[in-house]
Formats: C-alpha cells, sequence, structure tokens
C-alpha cells in the first residue's frame, strides 16, 4: 500500500473528471495494478488506507460531503459503500492540475512497466482500468442478484 497515495486513490476514483466513485472495484483495481499480483490479500492496512484516503479527499473539500453515509456505512455496517458524488470546484481544479503533469502528483511507477508510455497515458490507462473493474463489478453483480418472488 505504500507505494500509492491519496491522489492516486482520488485520480482512479473518478469519471471524467465531474464524478468521485468509491467502490471496492476500482479500490482492488488499483492496489492489483500498483502491485502487479495476479491476487492480493485485503487486510487491515488496505481498509485503512481506503478509510485514511476518502476522510482526506472529504476534508480537503474535493467532493460533495458524504461523510455521514461513509461513516454510517464503515462503522455500523463494516463495509466499503458504492458511493458516487460530485466533485467540487477545488476538486475538479485540483485534477486538472494532476492531469497536466501527472509524473508530479502520481506514483506512476506503480502502475507500468518501464517504457510503457507518456505519464498522461499511464495515468489514464490506470483510471481506465479501475474505471473498466468497476463496470464489470457492476454488470456482474446485476446477472447474479437474488431474486425474491
Amino acid at each position: 500500500m505504500s507505494s500509492i497515495n491519496v491522489v492516486d486513490f482520488l485520480w482512479c476514483s473518478t469519471t471524467d473528471d465531474s464524478e468521485f466513485h468509491l467502490s471496492i472495484a476500482r479500490s482492488v483495481e488499483l492496489v492489483h495494478l500498483a502491485t502487479r499480483a495476479t491476487s492480493v490479500s485485503f487486510g487491515a492496512e488496505f481498509y485503512e488506507f481506503i478509510r485514511r484516503a476518502v476522510l482526506a479527499i472529504l476534508d480537503a473539500g474535493l467532493v460533495e460531503d458524504f461523510k455521514e453515509f461513509f461513516n454510517h456505512a464503515w462503522h455500523e455496517q463494516e463495509l466499503v459503500p458504492d458511493v458516487a458524488v460530485s466533485l467540487t470546484a477545488r476538486g475538479r481544479l485540483v485534477l486538472e492540475q494532476v492531469a497536466r503533469s501527472p509524473d508530479h502528483y502520481l506514483s506512476l511507477e506503480s502502475f507500468s512497466d518501464p517504457g510503457a508510455g507518456s505519464p498522461a497515458e499511464i495515468a489514464q490507462f490506470a483510471r481506465a482500468s479501475c474505471e473498466q473493474a468497476e463496470a464489470e463489478h457492476e454488470e456482474w453483480s446485476a446477472r447474479s442478484a437474488l431474486r425474491y418472488r
């Protein structure tokens, strides 16, 4: 987890710079990209990183406030909630800056092998991979949902 920072988490948890998506599927994919492992065991360190990253993003005012909902899901239901909220104007500005200079803000060496492309290409690949993981998870969930009659 030490190779991933809060900006990586924010970058890979946003879509087209307008919404922040907190989902376990995106978070797992981010760790897979950073570790290049085919399987990863998630323990307290993984969940603590998610909690700290979300609280840092909320405290910095980068997304609409969902702290009450997050705390309820995290502490009372003991789960990582699926959340989609808009970025604030400040959040959009931060991501614009990251997009202009990803090599200054993102842990790009975690996401690629040497020579994998420009920093902007690597950053877009990481975001697209996390977005795809979330889409696949949503599709799987829809197909496998229990139906009560």
